[in-house]
């Protein structure tokens, strides 16, 4: 075929309720001219037995012997994929049939753009739609929004392969390798959202975030300390503490009055310093803040504080719009935050 090829990347491990489905979205996609690498990580369901039994060419199939992880196994795909763009699919996720033509069309004519990502819709068990995450609504805003938390739905994500290849995922940052690889693309190249639902993303028990807490917080800690460190700000490990747990909404972490008040002086401390840099949409990022900062107090108990904070005063415009947006959110259809 004249157009080029797409590798397709899908690492399995006990995928058996979803697995065919996720194969499916990727075979019958408009765009024809494709590869998928299934890559069974040690399956002890009937995960192999499903991919085995679809007799499509296009297919190309790995074991590895025991479970060796998601990163190992997402770069033995990428290692082995011939594709002039990689796709990754999570084997519990679905493409939409229109995704990997408008990624494709938008990467040829924008070759300096290393990530083409797009809004997603949020799936349960039995594909009952949950939300619909419609931001960051451009690359701009994606930049400044990847500084505070991942934005991106990682099967919604297509790369040139010769940006993947030289940057692929990282063991260091387990559990938390997409976000991490995500952001270090960002900081060598330009990124595209394209502002549709291109996939739709599974939330389950089985899903590694979920089991996977402790963890992943714990690996949180350390790609939030290099962001940190990136931005330019001085941090205690108390405050890395603080920005962490704010930023995944761990509102028991703020039970105590005393750690909303530091909270509060760390906002102001970041928000200080974003707003000398360019790069970053600073009015985006004060938004997202406030709006995890109204998550915080009302959960925590902390009412009072809803008002009586500096943010209220020095950032009333954006406060009020944020606050704002915070209850009109539940009545928008099925927009919800990321």
């Amino acid at each position: 075929m004249n157009q080029p090829l797409v590798s397709v990347v899908m690492a399995v491990y006990n995928s058996e309720n979803y697995l065919r489905q996720a194969i499916d979205s990727v075979l019958n996609q408009s765009y024809k001219n494709i590869e998928l690498l299934v890559i069974n990580d040690g399956s002890t369901d009937s995960s192999k037995n499903i991919i085995l039994s679809i007799d499509d060419i296009r297919i190309r199939y790995f074991e590895n012997e025991v479970n060796k992880g998601i990163v190992k196994t997402r770069n033995l795909g990428i290692e082995n994929s011939n594709g002039k763009y990689i796709a990754i699919l999570d084997s519990d996720d679905i493409a939409m049939p229109e995704k990997f033509m408008k990624q494709v069309d938008f990467l040829e004519e924008n070759q300096d753009f290393g990530l083409c990502a797009s809004y997603f819709t949020i799936i349960d068990k039995n594909d009952v739609i949950q939300g619909k995450v419609k931001r960051p609504k451009n690359d701009h805003d994606a930049i400044a929004h990847l500084i505070v938390e991942n934005c991106i739905c990682h099967s919604s994500v297509m790369f040139p392969a010769a940006v993947l290849r030289q940057h692929e995922y990282s063991e260091e940052f387990i559990y938390n390798e997409d976000y991490e690889l995500i952001y270090r693309i960002s900081k060598i190249s330009k990124i595209k959202i394209i502002p549709e639902c291109l996939t739709s993303y599974r939330v389950h028990s089985n899903n590694t975030s979920v089991k996977k807490r402790d963890e992943r917080f714990n690996i949180l800690l350390k790609l939030n300390r290099l962001i940190l460190q990136d931005i330019g700000i001085n941090f205690t490990e108390q405050e890395l503490l603080l920005h962490s747990n704010f930023i995944l909404y761990n509102h028991d972490f703020f039970s105590d009055e005393s750690k909303i008040a530091d909270l509060e002086k760390w906002i102001f401390r970041f928000i200080e310093k974003i707003s000398t840099n360019p790069n970053y949409k600073s009015k985006l990022v004060i938004e997202i803040l406030i709006e995890k900062w109204f998550v915080i107090c009302f959960k925590s108990g902390n009412y009072g504080r809803l008002i009586k904070n500096r943010l209220f005063k020095n950032e009333l415009n954006v406060y009020l719009k944020a606050l704002l947006k915070k209850f009109i959110k539940t009545s928008q259809d099925g927009l919800i935050p990321v």
